[in-house]
């Protein structure tokens, strides 16, 4: 069965390899896209399968993205093929809709192996993400302890430079509560204050 896939990626040279790697495999490029923005404007009248989201966004712009392919695109199966390597950010990616986060230092093998298993119908919840093994919605740092999905929104309001009160009325919340989370992500990032939490999300590629 040929896969037909829509394919994001701003680079030429990237873009040009995954047509030599794809095109020997099961897999059909019937549209490409060079930005997000074009992506988006043509995806509704793709016939693809599947869409390869070759991307650097942070998270937040990564998650609007697959909120909209799932939202007016009748292919639903999105492979992420990003930039970031860290185990968090490839955990929120299937956490905000994507199949399978892959990692753009995997060899083109592990790439192929992964879409194949999506397509089978399987998700793959950061196993592809430079080969480690992560549940999805661990950190990195911290295995034992998740952040919740408001810590997490807090996490990325903090690091974008936001006060805790701006953040407070973002999120419709006390900035007492605000607060509250802010110590729990310390504690459970191991972090000891806000400069090693916009480190920690720099890292992570939760901002820009």
């Amino acid at each position: 069965m040929i896969i037909r896939l829509f394919v994001v990626e701003e680079h030429p040279v990237v873009r040009a390899g995954l047509q030599q790697i794809l095109n020997r495999e099961t897999f059909k490029i019937t549209g490409e896209a060079t930005t997000v923005a074009e992506a988006l404007s043509r995806l509704r009248a793709s016939d693809a399968d599947m869409l390869l989201l070759g991307t650097a966004l942070p998270l937040p712009s990564l998650r609007e993205v697959l909120a909209h392919a799932a939202r007016e695109h009748r292919a639903s199966t999105v492979v992420v093929f990003g930039t970031y390597s860290a185990e968090l950010y490839a955990a929120e990616a299937i956490r905000a809709g994507a199949a399978a986060y892959v990692s753009k230092r995997e060899t083109p093998e592990r790439l192929v192996e992964a879409m194949h298993a999506v397509a089978r119908g399987e998700h793959l919840p950061g196993r592809w993400q430079d080969g480690a093994v992560a549940a999805a919605g661990e950190t990195a740092s911290s295995p034992g302890e998740r952040l919740t999905e408001r810590e997490l929104q807090v996490l990325v309001l903090l690091s974008e430079g936001r006060t805790p009160k701006e953040t407070a009325h973002r999120l419709r919340i006390s900035p007492k509560t605000v607060s509250a989370h802010r110590a729990n992500i310390l504690r459970k990032l191991k972090l000891r204050n806000t400069v090693d939490l916009i480190r920690y999300a720099l890292r992570q590629g939760l901002v820009q």
